[in-house]
Order: structure tokens, then C-alpha cells, then sequence
């Protein structure tokens, strides 16, 4: 047997054992590490050339990746949540919600909502996109934006529409940023919005 062939054998022998690695059950140590990267290197016995390869042990992933179905998924129920919030003027929700700043911008119009006598008719149609715009690499904070069909309405303290129109339904592009507050809680950290009636 020639010598690159021994080396051969012996890396698909260094691959087999990694591989069996990742059916065990990781560990906490491995929990917390994450991946590991090695290299081999090795010379072909044909060419002389220096041959490298990488290797990673994919036992040490994260045991909780990212999904982004199910992040989405939460997001839609968080927009929800939050709008069905605002409209009702629950601000206690909403400052489970949202980072504090932008909590106090809620709060702020909710209250000078309330001090005039308006109230709010919103109505979420359907939801004709939600995708990423972005993430930040550690996927500690995520940019959604949400495509709607909604129908919005301002009232004033006799019912009146002072704003939007009831028969009217408007496409609504929202971009909201998710930022993680622990482990299993997203807050909403940013909002922008903007409507076309057609």
C-alpha cells in the first residue's frame, strides 16, 4: 500500500469516528463550544503537492439553531399582538413588547389618543408577505418586514372617521426589528410603516 493511501485510510478512519460523535447526545461542554475546526494536511505521493483539508466536528453545533419558519411564524403573531394592543390602548401589553424607547413612543400616542376622545378601528385583513430583510450574524437581532391588507381607521369622540376610509382597504408595508431579550423571548426593538391605498 502506498503512503497516500495509508494517510487516505486514515482520515476516512478520523471521519468515521467524527461521524459517530454526532449521534451521541452532545454534551453540556459541547453545548458551549459550539464548533471545532482542525486541519490535516498531508503531501500526494504523485504530485508532491501539499494537500489541506478542514474538518469539522459537527457534533458541537448549537443544539438550538435558528429556524427561521418558526421565527416567522412567532413574528406574524407578534404583529398581531402588538397591533391588536395598540388599537385597544393596552399599554401593559405593549410594554411587555417592546424596548423601553420604543414602548414609550406607544405609550405616548396612546395617551394623547385617549386625551382627545379617539379610538381606533384596525382590521388585519391577511397578511400578503412576511420575510427576513435581515439578521444579525449571532441572530440576536432580525429585521422582519410584514405585506398587509388592512383597514385602519381614526375616530373621533362621536365616532366620526377622522382618518382612513371604511371602504378602503390598504396594502401596509411594515418593517419591524426583532432583538432577543433571553433565550426564549424576542422583544420589538424598532418600527416603520408605510401604506398605499389603491
Amino acid at each position: 500500500m502506498s503512503v497516500e493511501n495509508i494517510i487516505l485510510f486514515g482520515i476516512v478512519i478520523v471521519l468515521g469516528i467524527m461521524l459517530f460523535r454526532s449521534s451521541e447526545k452532545p454534551t453540556s461542554s459541547r453545548r458551549k463550544t459550539g464548533q471545532f475546526s482542525g486541519k490535516i494536511r498531508f503531501i500526494s505521493e504523485q504530485t508532491g503537492e501539499v494537500i489541506e483539508m478542514n474538518l469539522i466536528d459537527q457534533s458541537k453545533k448549537s443544539v438550538k439553531e435558528f429556524s427561521e419558519e418558526t421565527f416567522l411564524a412567532n413574528a406574524k403573531l407578534a404583529f398581531q399582538l402588538i397591533t391588536d394592543a395598540f388599537t385597544k390602548g393596552d399599554i401593559s401589553s405593549l410594554k411587555k413588547l417592546l424596548i423601553p424607547e420604543l414602548y414609550a413612543v406607544f405609550e405616548k400616542e396612546v395617551m394623547e389618543r385617549k386625551e382627545k376622545k379617539h379610538s381606533v378601528d384596525f382590521s388585519l385583513i391577511c397578511f400578503d408577505s412576511v420575510k427576513i430583510l435581515n439578521k444579525s450574524l449571532s441572530k440576536e437581532e432580525v429585521t422582519v418586514q410584514f405585506i398587509t391588507e388592512q383597514i385602519n381607521l381614526l375616530k373621533d369622540a362621536e365616532g366620526k372617521v377622522i382618518e382612513g376610509d371604511e371602504m378602503t382597504v390598504a396594502t401596509v408595508t411594515d418593517t419591524w426589528t426583532f432583538k432577543r431579550k433571553n433565550k426564549t423571548k424576542w422583544v420589538v426593538s424598532a418600527t416603520k410603516s408605510g401604506a398605499v391605498y389603491g
